[in-house]
């Protein structure tokens, strides 16, 4: 897959910042903390990134394969 060449989508993919948590995790900038320092919300980059997400999830080991008729499980603690 190629992306576009879209300065927009280009400009919300790299506006994001990064730091590193006391334990060596990487942490990125949440939307409030862009939008504190007048960043618009990365609806572009969120899109693009949803696209993948169920991919991204079963690669991770997170996700259970879904069966017709059967709810979706779940194994994120806290979410119901």
């Amino acid at each position: 897959m190629k992306l576009p060449r879209d300065e927009a989508l280009r400009h919300e993919l790299v506006a994001p910042r990064y730091t590193f948590s006391s334990s060596g995790k990487l942490v990125v900038e949440s939307k409030d903390g862009m939008r504190k320092r007048g960043m618009r919300s990365p609806d572009l980059a969120d899109s693009l990134c949803l696209t993948f997400a169920g991919t991204a999830a079963g690669v991770g080991g997170r996700a259970f394969a879904w069966r017709p008729g059967k709810p979706l499980r779940r194994s994120i603690s806290g979410i119901v």
